[in-house]
């Protein structure tokens, strides 16, 4: 059964996308809503207003991401690095994507440069080995999110050393409190 949503022509309805979801939605430091459906399509929600990035490193994945753009567009950056022995204020860890873990030191001192500014605005793939980050340009915006390739069991990221930590899947939200965000920025994609 292929569901997609269609967002373009006729906005679904927050009961219609509850009757597709096969897990509860929950909230990632990236800064979005996500849910998935029964297709194991996953969706993300983005809101300037209310899902604000609390754990909005430099990344990468644990496996290749396809996005397309439902409603909106962000800014995707990738980035370049090079190790060093000089001090600097970012390291690169290793993250298991999972709620309660802690990273592990890959490098203690990172180099950054901007490689490249694309804007997702209608698909992009996210390669695994790829860092990136990206920043939202609309007040909201809608992603569908297919996942290809093998599932490795870690991700990178690169961060600020100086600023504590905050595992991304440490603030999940309730899904009362999910599902009532994705209907309003539902409602402001209208």
């Amino acid at each position: 059964m292929t569901t997609s949503l269609t967002l373009n022509t006729h906005m679904i309805t927050i009961d219609k996308l509850k009757s597709l979801a096969n897990k509860d939605p929950y909230y990632h430091g990236i800064g979005c809503i996500r849910v998935r459906v029964e297709t194991g399509e996953l969706y993300s929600f983005y809101s300037k207003e209310h899902t604000a990035p609390i754990s909005n490193y430099i990344h990468t994945h644990q496996r290749d991401l396809y996005c397309e753009s439902l409603y909106g567009s962000y800014k995707n950056t990738t980035y370049d690095y090079t190790i060093t022995n000089e001090y600097t204020d970012y390291c690169m860890e290793k993250i298991a994507c999972k709620t309660g873990t802690k990273p592990e030191l890959m490098f203690p001192n990172i180099l950054i440069t901007e490689k490249c500014v694309s804007i997702l605005e209608k698909d992009m793939s996210h390669s695994h080995s790829g860092f990136h980050r990206v920043d939202l340009i609309d007040d909201v915006v809608i992603t569908k999110v297919t996942m290809g390739g093998i599932r490795l069991p870690t991700a990178k990221i690169i961060r600020n050393k100086n600023i504590p930590y905050v595992c991304g899947l440490s603030s999940r939200g309730t899904p009362e409190n999910n599902w009532g965000i994705i209907e309003d920025i539902l409602n402001e994609a209208r």
